[in-house]
């Protein structure tokens, strides 16, 4: 019985021993097995994924494409019909015509006359009509003198310069006015008949003489070389007892 007991007892150890060296080899086995497997790649996150709009158009885009979108198609009849008039010309508008040479020798007349011929408010009539006076010298007691400018329409700047001079017995009235004519548009002709005023101009109409039927107004003219010059001569009487 008790040989039995051994037998079955060594039988077991011998089945168990099997068992027991593969449970002792089992984790070498198992770190072996790990390290003849290849190396996997690490697994990245995926990148985030961008989601904003571009303010610029991409750069993928083919060349011929048309970015503003307000351009219009070619197969579009335009509306835009271009107008066969001329257009108008607006760089004069709201401005006074040009004067013409009766107009502007009628405002010399008045200036002159007045002026020169002893009317005591004659410098604030010509002031009140666009004459503007510069800053004149004082001549002494039997000369005055006014002197100034005014610019006309179409003809510029035009000076003028004149005198009232008192003689013991006689006094004397003489006004000028200058002004730039290049191109020789003022017509001296037209001064003829103006105001009373008989005379004669010369061929080439660059000079002209007039005078009036009392013999008391004298006025004389010369385009020359692209100013035109006018004087008037003033007999205005007898100088007053003081």
């Amino acid at each position: 019985m008790q040989k039995a007991r051994a037998l079955a007892a060594v039988s077991l150890a011998l089945l168990a021993a099997p068992a027991l060296a593969f449970a002792m080899a089992a984790p070498a086995l198992a770190q072996m097995d790990m390290s003849l497997l290849p190396d996997e790649p690490a697994i990245s996150s995926a990148p985030p994924i961008d989601l904003s709009v571009s303010e610029e158009p991409s750069s993928s885009l083919p060349d011929n494409r048309i970015s503003n979108s307000a351009q219009p198609s070619s197969a579009e009849p335009s509306s835009f019909v271009p107008s066969s008039e001329p257009e108008a010309d607006i760089s004069n508008e709201g401005l006074p015509p040009p004067v013409t040479p009766t107009e502007a020798f009628q405002a010399f007349f008045d200036a002159c006359t007045s002026l020169s011929g002893g009317a005591p408010d004659a410098y604030d009539k010509a002031n009140d009509a666009g004459w503007v006076p510069y800053d004149g010298a004082d001549y002494g007691p039997y000369k005055r003198v006014y002197t100034g400018s005014r610019d006309f329409e179409g003809l510029g700047i035009v000076e003028i310069w004149g005198s009232l001079e008192t003689y013991p017995t006689q006094t004397l009235g003489y006004c000028r006015v200058d002004f730039a004519d290049p191109d020789g548009t003022f017509g001296l002709s037209e001064i003829t008949g103006l105001n009373g005023l008989t005379g004669t101009v010369g061929e080439n109409g660059l000079n002209g003489v007039w005078e009036t039927a009392d013999k008391k107004l004298l006025v004389i003219a010369a385009n020359y070389e692209g100013t035109v010059a006018i004087e008037f001569n003033v007999l205005v009487g007898d100088t007053p007892a003081p």
